[in-house]
């Protein structure tokens, strides 16, 4: 019995415990969820007074910074609250404007309270660089500004040097340009002498933040600010200074026509010899933006130095950049202008061009070796633009640029547009050459366009300068297996059948209309048939191995013929519809010559 009932008392004592345990668990958890909930509820209760706290900190303190710390309260204030950082670097919004504390003392030049607010805080690089939103003392909205920046614009120099030699402040730490660059473009002569007179500033290596990099000296002479470049100057600016572009404060000075300016830094020793990265000297960059005054007076300054080519390239350059010759005489007189300077100082060095022999490409006109010669061709401007070629044909042929040419097939389409085809046709001939000898890539798709353009203006096509023309196919250059090439010699042909369809009752048969030209001779045939046979009989081939023939027929050229201009399409497209058969008709006529 006895057993008994101790193994019952173990069992029931084993029961409760092991409730009352879970019992217990049970409520210490809860207790434990209701402490939790508690801190977590007094936590969210103190954040909210100290969101309250900053927010009546914020207002206090805007307004003792405002009254610029009247009852001497703000450092004791600033040592009762807590996270000061955060109330320094609050940025206020007041309206347009996003300002710190530190800006508003600034702005309103109180040097105690800037020294206050600095000393508490414990990231003052920082808290002294921060930029915000202020209107100016123009009363214009300026973003992205220091304190720095507004203590200089209200011209408080004593706080100015607060912050830069207590706070640290950099005159550079700006997204703007820095702050001698910015008050030399508004005039500040008084911020300029500040961070000049005290080295706060290197008026040679500050420069722009954005193209084209110029310093101070450099952008007062472009604005011509002739006031600022004396004072810069008189404290040792470096007058050859050159930006990225290799400008320099004369170059600005030329380009926007400051003669005071430049007749002040040439006094001060400044180069005139120095070319930006387009290879322009002061005196070319005022000559192509219409500062004749200072053309004249650089070239009177460099004349010692100066290069005749060069100068002579410069004056061609204006007119040959004219598309319409008899639209730009301003353009004309400029080069006029120079090129009399130019014979003067050729004269004084005894300087003689050399002279080549006239040419049909130039209309049989040579280059004016004396100032007599040229005073007689100033009102002819077409002359004055070959004038122009020669001398550019002069000094670029033995230098081998290939931008000799380029007004050459200008002047050409001009030739055209007055109906003057067979000047052009001389001049292209010798620009055919100009490329080949300077071992360049040669194209006779120009020849080919201007055939056709006669072809349709009814304009009778010289069978001796036809033929001339064509045998370019059989020089140097034209002498490969490029597509174009041989398409080229394709149009030719085509196009001496056309010129053969003038008068030859061969092709009469071939077209709905008689043309009415004058007629060719026996002679004129000859030379055509001799052309077409000696072209047929080179056996030229494409890359992928097409003769003449099979171009005729293969639907690809007329492809090409479509991508064409309308002249060209309109006088190829007829002739080549029946040219697998003239062709052959052509091979056999040459050989019977």
């Amino acid at each position: 019995m006895y057993v008994c009932f101790c193994s019952s008392f173990r069992f029931h004592w084993k029961k409760n415990f092991c409730t009352g345990f879970l019992l217990f668990c049970f409520y210490y958890f809860e207790l434990l969820i209701k402490v939790t909930m508690f801190r977590e509820t007094n936590e969210i209760f103190d954040e909210l007074d100290t969101m309250n706290d900053l927010q009546m900190n914020d207002e206090k303190l805007y307004k003792i910074v405002c009254q610029g710390d009247l009852h001497d309260e703000l450092d004791e204030y600033l040592k009762s609250v807590s996270d000061v950082d955060t109330i320094l670097q609050k940025m206020y919004e007041l309206g347009d404007q996003s300002v710190s504390l530190l800006m508003l003392a600034a702005q309103h030049g109180f040097d105690r309270v800037i020294r206050i607010l600095i000393s508490h805080s414990s990231n003052v690089k920082h808290l002294v660089n921060m930029h915000g939103n202020i209107i100016d003392l123009n009363g214009n909205l300026v973003s992205h500004v220091s304190a720095l920046w507004c203590a200089c614009d209200r011209g408080y120099f004593d706080v100015a040097r607060t912050l830069i030699e207590h706070g640290g402040a950099n005159v550079h730490s700006t997204s703007r340009n820095p702050i001698l660059i910015s008050a030399i473009v508004d005039e500040r002569y008084d911020i300029i002498e500040f961070l000049i007179e005290n080295n706060y500033s290197d008026m040679n290596q500050t420069i722009e933040k954005e193209r084209p990099f110029y310093n101070g000296l450099m952008i007062s002479a472009a604005h011509g600010q002739i006031n600022i470049v004396r004072y810069l100057l008189s404290k040792g600016a470096n007058v050859d200074f050159t930006s990225s572009s290799n400008f320099t404060a004369l170059a600005c000075a030329a380009s926007e026509g400051h003669l005071e300016i430049i007749e002040l830094l040439c006094a001060a020793g400044a180069s005139t010899n120095v070319k930006t990265n387009n290879n322009e000297t002061p005196l070319i960059l005022a000559f192509e933006n219409d500062h004749l005054d200072i053309v004249d007076y650089l070239f009177d300054q460099t004349k010692d130095d100066l290069c005749l080519d060069e100068i002579e390239l410069v004056a061609c350059s204006i007119v040959l950049s004219i598309r319409r010759i008899n639209n730009s005489p301003s353009m004309f007189n400029k080069m006029i202008h120079l090129m009399r300077k130019i014979f003067q100082l050729r004269t004084e060095r005894n300087s003689l061009k050399p002279s080549a022999q006239p040419i049909a490409a130039y209309n049989f006109q040579q280059e004016c070796q004396t100032i007599d010669d040229f005073e007689k061709i100033q009102h002819d401007h077409h002359r004055l633009y070959i004038e122009a070629l020669l001398i550019r044909e002069r000094i670029l042929l033995p230098k081998k640029l290939v931008s000799l040419c380029e007004p050459l097939l200008i002047y050409g389409q001009n030739l055209v547009e007055q109906g003057a085809f067979e000047q052009c046709l001389h001049l292209w001939h010798h620009t055919f050459y100009l490329y080949q000898n300077m071992n360049f890539e040669t194209s006779l798709h120009r020849f080919v366009w201007l055939f056709c353009k006669m072809i349709m203006a009814n304009v009778f096509i010289p069978p001796d300068l036809f033929v001339q023309i064509c045998r370019l196919t059989f020089e140097p250059s034209e002498q490969n297996k490029k597509n174009h090439s041989i398409k080229n010699s394709l149009c030719l042909i085509t196009i001496a059948a056309k010129v053969q369809i003038q008068l030859s009752f061969l092709f009469i048969c071939l077209c709905f209309q008689v043309l009415e030209q004058p007629s060719l001779t026996k002679l004129d045939r000859q030379l055509i048939y001799r052309l077409i046979n000696d072209i047929c009989r080179q056996q030229r081939t494409t890359i992928d191995g097409q003769t003449l023939l099979h171009l005729c027929v293969n639907e690809q050229t007329y492809r090409d013929i479509n991508y064409r201009a309308n002249e060209i399409r309109q006088v190829l497209k007829f002739v080549l519809a029946f040219f697998s058969f003239a062709i052959s008709i052509f091979v056999d006529l040459a050989f019977r010559i």
